[in-house]
């Protein structure tokens, strides 16, 4: 997982350096030395607040994590929602969105998106004498 999590901060950083409008924003977030992240708080086991350190945890929050020793800074990790994490983003209180966030077509006008990190499906299941 740990190898993962490398090549996908990797590969993050690759898509934000390779955007000019974004290269300044790398450099102000080396600047400030803290690498702001908006993750979810309540959605194991992507984010969620560990009950014995109160931190949030979790396998974005990992994903954020590789970002910022990438970038040589620390992780500050915000929580956010379904409705706000969008808005955060354009409005500069955050500097990635790493929420469960699907990519739809929608959203391409406001936010870019990495390349896919996690895939699942649904599947109905019935007996097997069932038919």
């Amino acid at each position: 997982m740990r190898k993962t999590a490398l090549f996908l901060a990797l590969a993050a950083i690759l898509v934000l350096a390779a955007s000019p409008a974004l290269a300044g924003k790398i450099d102000d977030i080396k600047a400030r030395g803290t690498f702001i992240a908006g993750v979810k708080d309540s959605q194991p086991p992507f984010g969620f607040v560990d009950e014995k350190t109160n931190q949030i945890v979790g396998f974005e929050i990992d994903i954020c994590k590789a970002l910022a020793d990438r970038l040589g800074v620390k992780l500050e990790t915000k929580p956010v929602t379904s409705s706000t994490r969008i808005p955060m983003l354009t409005q500069g209180a955050i500097d990635l969105v790493a929420a469960t966030m699907t990519h739809q077509k929608g959203r391409e006008d406001q936010v870019d998106f990495s390349i896919t990190y996690f895939m699942t499906g649904q599947k109905l299941l019935v007996k097997k004498a069932g038919g």
